[in-house]
């Protein structure tokens, strides 16, 4: 399901907001660096270990960036960080929450028709006034993407009525 017409019309179905901005700030500081780091191989310098190490963390920081749930007309992609999943809408057997852990966050659970089960790093804030003011406002970390409750719910539901699974 990889077709030409399918892959230009990804697009992620909740907002990022603060979330770009992190990855944004750190890939011009990092990406500022390797392009120092790239003057000075130029000019003759020999730090190898130090450009691969700047090099190497400017790739995880855009990876960062990419990781999220996207969906288009034909199918639905989890990006994780170290592995992306994509299917068609046909193959979505059911789109369910993972169960809440210990710290509050509920999760997006994709269950496919061949019984593969995939967690979304699409996340849930927890809910209630107690949650402090900086955690209402992260949109995540690397490896996740924080979604206030009521986003959350607006992606479950579109991703239900997509797919055609149940709860």
């Amino acid at each position: 399901m990889h077709d030409v017409a399918v892959r230009r019309r990804w697009r992620r179905p909740y907002s990022l907001d603060n979330g770009l901005g992190i990855v944004a700030s750190w890939l011009f500081v990092l990406g500022t660096g390797s392009l120092f780091c790239l003057i000075d191989l130029l000019a003759g310098g020999r730090r190898f270990g130090v450009y691969a190490v700047c090099w190497l963390l400017t790739g995880a920081v855009v990876r960062a960036g990419l990781v999220g749930l996207f969906v288009s007309d034909g199918a639905v992609r989890v990006r994780r960080f170290w592995r992306t999943y994509t299917m068609p809408w046909h193959e979505v057997r059911t789109v369910e929450m993972r169960p809440r852990a210990p710290w509050g966050h509920q999760g997006i659970r994709i269950v496919t028709s061949r019984h593969e089960v995939i967690d979304t790093p699409v996340l849930s804030a927890p809910p209630g006034p107690w949650r402090p003011a900086l955690h209402a406002q992260q949109r995540g970390g690397p490896v996740s993407r924080m979604l206030p409750p009521h986003e959350f719910e607006q992606v479950m539901t579109l991703l239900k009525r997509r797919s055609g699974g149940t709860a």
